[in-house]
């Protein structure tokens, strides 16, 4: 049968649903000891980024040096008009490599005397410390090219908040659904090809017999409405001085999960023993619930958090092969401690550790037996990370501090460390130049496949400039 030709949206939001790993943040510009509940009545700012990036190893992908080009535009005003507009929009120096995320847009209402507000549109409400920490995206959905640097992208749809004294909630109902973005996938003359070496691709073969046989993929015709016109909710309740980082929080959400399942046909031809794959989404519901506490003093703060997820799986048609979602649970402490006074500069530790418990994704015939072949195995790069982040001020040039951030992140259950870190000096009134790495290994080859030992080649450095209007 012939491979039909698609529109673009379709194609696009189709794809998203490889992505089955979820990124690290390898590190923040700000400072976490200055968070604050107060902003400024109007705030615009334009960032436009030029950077080069330098890979140690040879990629069927894409180049081991390449180019890019990112523009990123934030208009936020406070009450009693709220407005908060943000884009990202850039390019690599690859083709098909160009990429656009708008994770927040909204307009609302607020009000002072009551501290309460309703709010229409994409805005991102921090249910859970450790999802966001984690980036597992069950609540917030999330923007990533390369699985290592992320963006959290909002909820679209009604928001509604209100604080009495020390006590809070927050509810929302959410018509429309937006799943993860990650890096660009497509397909074409029946392969899942992509420039980006970053990218969760399926195998291009299967095993019959004693042989391999190529695998040609297509994508079924579906009406995108029926992805998107899937509704949601969530609520949140919180205590403490801070919405930020009240005492406590319990959340809770039913939606669509932001990772898309996919729904294939799978079939060979008898002439040449060919497998033929024909992919469609399935839009899965899930009941995700999180508890953080917090506690903070003036030089330390501390985070305890659970969070879980419970995902109403769907049973594959007949003949077919459907991706399960098995459910997880996540326990996590994070401290983070003020250095500045024993040294003379700004400098500040982070210490967290995480374990996660199930989280696998199974390809399930309709009998509920294992497929032949599947795409990815879990919903989360790590198992059991352990990490320690140092953000500080290196040293100062003509007056002016270079400005560090170092992460190390080790699993102890997949044996694998992730290294990142980031310099950055502010060289004139409105440019920074910037530099840094990204180093992924692993003390041993596992069966079992996983992030950090799927991506080991992807070493990195990289340099740009980054202007600032």
């Amino acid at each position: 049968m012939p491979l039909q030709k698609h529109t673009f949206s379709k194609t696009f939001l189709l794809l998203l649903a490889f992505v089955f790993a979820n990124p690290l943040q390898a590190f923040e510009n700000q400072n976490r000891f200055k968070q604050s509940d107060q902003s400024t009545n109007q705030n615009f700012n334009l960032n436009v980024q030029l950077t080069g990036v330098q890979y140690f190893s040879e990629s069927t992908a894409d180049s081991n040096f390449q180019q890019q080009a990112e523009v990123q535009a934030k208009l936020e005003k406070s009450g009693p008009v709220l407005v908060k507009a943000q884009g990202i929009a850039g390019t690599f120096s690859l083709s098909k490599s160009s990429y656009f995320s708008v994770p927040e847009l909204f307009l609302g209402l607020e009000s002072a005397d009551t501290k309460s507000n309703v709010v229409l549109g994409r805005k991102i409400k921090n249910f859970s410390f450790l999802d966001k920490e984690q980036n597992l995206g069950l609540f917030n959905s999330y923007f990533s090219n390369d699985m290592i640097r992320y963006q959290q992208q909002g909820l679209a749809g009604v928001h509604t908040e209100f604080q009495y004294k020390k006590f809070g909630f927050y509810a929302g109902y959410y018509p429309i659904y937006l799943p993860n973005q990650g890096p660009q996938v497509y397909e074409e003359n029946g392969e899942i090809r992509s420039s980006n070496r970053w990218s969760q691709k399926p195998p291009s073969q299967f095993r019959f017999g004693n042989l391999e046989r190529e695998i040609i993929y297509a994508i079924r015709d579906y009406d995108i409405n029926e992805i998107i016109k899937n509704p949601g909710e969530g609520l949140s309740l919180f205590y403490g001085d801070s919405k930020q980082r009240p005492w406590i929080q319990a959340s809770y959400a039913r939606k669509p999960v932001n990772q898309i399942p996919l729904s294939r046909d799978t079939y060979g031809t008898a002439s040449n023993f060919i497998g033929q794959v024909k992919l469609s989404p399935v839009v899965t519901y899930s009941q995700t619930q999180a508890v953080d506490i917090n506690l903070d003093s003036i030089k330390v703060k501390t985070t305890f958090s659970y969070l879980e997820d419970r995902v109403a799986n769907k049973v594959a048609p007949e003949n077919e092969t459907l991706q399960f979602l098995k459910p997880l649970k996540m326990y996590g402490v994070w401290v983070a401690l003020d250095l500045n006074d024993y040294f003379s500069r700004n400098m500040a530790l982070e210490i967290s550790y995480a374990e996660l418990h199930d989280g696998e994704i199974q390809d399930l015939l309709s009998n509920g037996q294992n497929s032949l072949f599947t795409y990815s195995g879990q919903r989360s790069i790590f198992k059991k990370p352990i990490s320690l982040k140092l953000n500080s001020e290196l040293f100062y040039f003509n007056t002016i501090p270079v400005v560090s951030s170092v992460k190390w992140t080790y699993d102890t259950f997949y044996k694998g460390v992730l290294l990142s870190g980031i310099a950055s000096y502010q060289t004139l009134a409105k440019v920074k130049l910037n530099l840094g790495f990204d180093l992924l290994g692993v003390e041993e080859e596992s069966k079992e496949t996983h992030f950090l030992q799927d991506k080991q080649a992807n070493d990195r450095v990289y340099g740009g400039l980054e202007y600032v209007f």
